[in-house]
């Protein structure tokens, strides 16, 4: 273990309140209950918090984004909900197609699946750090 003084679990942890101050936590019981709620926090911050899962946004654009006003996020036309906060906007926006984008001829979805597929062996399998593995897109297939 290079570089490293003594193994171990972590002995402190500094926890920032909500009004700025810090306290440094050094009690396993305290420790362990300051990472595990750092970790539910971080971990966990989406579970129904996502605005894209309102009733308004939801009839527009759909769970799964299939909805009628899909084609205008895509489009960059599509005027959000009032109340729709700027973070949401901005994203929608974001979804927007770029100007100089091809746009795929529309074919069936097993068509453009086996399209793909017949790419993976044109791409060299090896593992690395530095890049995606090839076993991470097929993964997402």
């Amino acid at each position: 273990m290079e570089g490293k003084i003594s193994a171990g679990a972590t002995a402190q942890v500094t926890v920032t309140s909500r009004d700025g101050t810090t306290t440094d936590l050094t009690a396993k019981d305290e420790v362990e209950h300051a990472i595990i709620n750092s970790n539910e926090r971080k971990y966990h911050q989406m579970e129904g918090g996502s605005e894209l899962l309102s009733d308004a946004l939801v009839q527009d654009l759909g769970c799964f984004g299939k909805g009628p006003m899909v084609e205008q996020v895509l489009n960059g036309t599509y005027v959000p909900p009032p109340g729709t906060s700027a973070t949401t906007t901005d994203f929608l926006q974001a979804c927007q197609y770029p100007d100089n984008l091809q746009r795929p001829l529309d074919l069936p979805t097993p068509v453009r699946y086996w399209n793909v597929v017949k790419t993976w062996r044109q791409r060299k399998e090896a593992t690395a750090s530095a890049n995606q593995h090839i076993g991470h897109y097929k993964a997402i297939m």
